[in-house]
């Protein structure tokens, strides 16, 4: 991508002259502007095409369903909360297992880090 120059302001000394334009915010010094990088909007894209298709799925499977899980039933229940909790709940737990992973992993560094210090 060619960027290209902005032709220089006319000197303020000439007479009819226009006075010169207030800088870009990006131009001033200590300011910070936001700007959306490619990244971040790939995320929004995948997430607003993520929940097109969940509603579609949703739409699609109303049919009743009977959950039966030790001695408990649920009968009538929609299909896509049957899938859609099962699908919640093993995110969950498998976030529990990482998290408790990644303590004891930390645990072992912050061990391992105190022993490399002493003399």
């Amino acid at each position: 991508m060619q960027q290209t120059v902005p032709p220089a302001a006319p000197d303020p000394s000439t007479p009819g002259a226009a006075p010169p334009a207030a800088p870009s915010p990006a131009a001033e010094p200590g300011k910070v502007v936001a700007r959306a990088s490619n990244v971040t909007r790939l995320v929004i894209a995948a997430a607003v095409v993520a929940a097109v298709v969940l509603t579609i799925f949703c739409a699609q499977n109303t049919q009743a369903a009977t959950v039966k899980f030790l001695g408990f039933s649920w009968p009538g229940a929609p299909l896509f909360v049957v899938i859609l909790a099962s699908v919640g709940l093993g995110i969950v737990i498998g976030g529990v297992f990482v998290w408790l992973r990644l303590a004891r992993y930390s645990a072992q560094r912050r061990i391992l880090g105190r022993h490399q210090r002493r003399p």
